[in-house]
């Protein structure tokens, strides 16, 4: 394994990349390491590495001297994509994505559980047909409804246990007589309906799929009220959902009308994780209007520049991000940039 030359190719690549990430000021280091190179007798692997990682044929160069000095500024040119590599780690370590110039947070944090009901809990609706016409001679069945009070027989929170349990959304039991639960995902639609006297609006689920069901185990007849259940709701997006519990005993659990067995809870999730927008800003040193044909040399000469202007949500003025360190090449100090913006779009 010592003399495999796949590994001594990728350990000059890293080398050679190492330098060249700090910049375009640093030749000379570049051309020491050819030097070094060259003096353990690893030549031929240089040559391979050249070629494998930044498409230089070095058959057309003469000397060791012609490498030295002419392929510099093409290892520049291909080591920016280090620059995508490096904002990359930066999203991942923070938990973003960018879309566009929005950028936005993956902590489950910033997920929002909305209900139709009060802070005290949902709202338990029942559910009512209603025949429609979609044509004179053509009927279909629409599913409606209504609000019967203003007590839950439930408790919907975020899941933020470890384990198997973790990175969803929980349910627990208020009512001891419920021995199912129904989740399932909904999309809502409204629908006109023909009235006796005009028309009205139902809302109505245009399609309903089944998530899980939540059920007794062993002699059970009742679902525990000490405990948590999964409801297989993610925490990743934002959809609206349906849950439906079914209970028997007592007819009237809060009031003598309330004689159904089962009852639904229109449950809304909503990521709201926009921390804000940065736009990327090009600025060129006076009289480089030549340099706008030539971007990336204008970068690697450092007449190029790119600040980032940061919007933080809700906020109404944006910040300008100009941090310039000298001694590092235009794309360690773009990120850096990122690296100011991000902590604080986070703060």
């Amino acid at each position: 394994m010592a003399n495999n030359p796949r590994k001594k190719v990728t350990k000059i690549f890293g080398q050679i990349n190492k330098i060249a990430q700090k910049g375009k000021d640093n030749n000379l280091e570049y051309h020491k390491l050819i030097d070094d190179i060259v003096a353990k007798g690893d030549y031929a692997h240089l040559e391979m590495c050249l070629y494998d990682h930044y498409n230089l044929n070095t058959s057309k160069y003469k000397t060791v001297h012609d490498i030295k000095s002419k392929t510099w500024k093409y290892i520049l040119f291909e080591t920016d994509a280090n620059f995508i590599t490096g904002l990359k780690k930066i999203y991942s370590t923070n938990k973003l994505y960018q879309q566009g110039q929005e950028i936005r947070s993956d902590d489950n944090n910033y997920v929002m559980i909305n209900t139709a009901g009060n802070s005290y809990g949902p709202y338990p609706f029942i559910e009512k047909k209603i025949l429609m016409s979609e044509v004179w001679n053509k009927k279909f069945e629409r599913s409606t409804y209504r609000q019967v009070a203003t007590s839950s027989q439930i408790s919907i929170s975020k899941d933020i246990s470890t384990g198997t349990q973790s990175n969803g959304i929980q349910i627990s039991i208020l009512d001891p007589m419920v021995y199912q639960v129904d989740v399932s995902r909904v999309i809502w639609a409204t629908y006109s309906v023909v009235g006796t006297q005009s028309n009205y609006i139902i809302e109505s689920p245009y399609e309903l799929n089944m998530l899980n069901t939540i059920k007794t185990t062993g002699t059970q007849s009742y679902l525990n009220t000490n405990i948590f259940y999964k409801t297989n709701i993610p925490m990743t997006h934002g959809a609206d959902y349906l849950v439906t519990t079914y209970r028997r005993g007592n007819p009237g659990w809060l009031s003598t009308e309330l004689t159904y067995e089962k009852y639904s809870y229109k449950v809304y999730v909503r990521k709201q994780n926009l921390l804000g927008t940065i736009k990327e800003v090009e600025h060129y040193d006076q009289n480089s209007s030549y340099l706008h044909l030539n971007v990336k040399f204008a970068e690697l000469t450092g007449l190029k520049k790119t600040f980032l202007e940061v919007m933080k949500n809700g906020f109404t003025d944006p910040i300008t991000i100009i941090y310039d360190n000298p001694s590092m090449s235009e794309e360690r100090n773009l990120l850096e940039r990122y690296k100011i913006a991000i902590n604080y779009l986070n703060s």
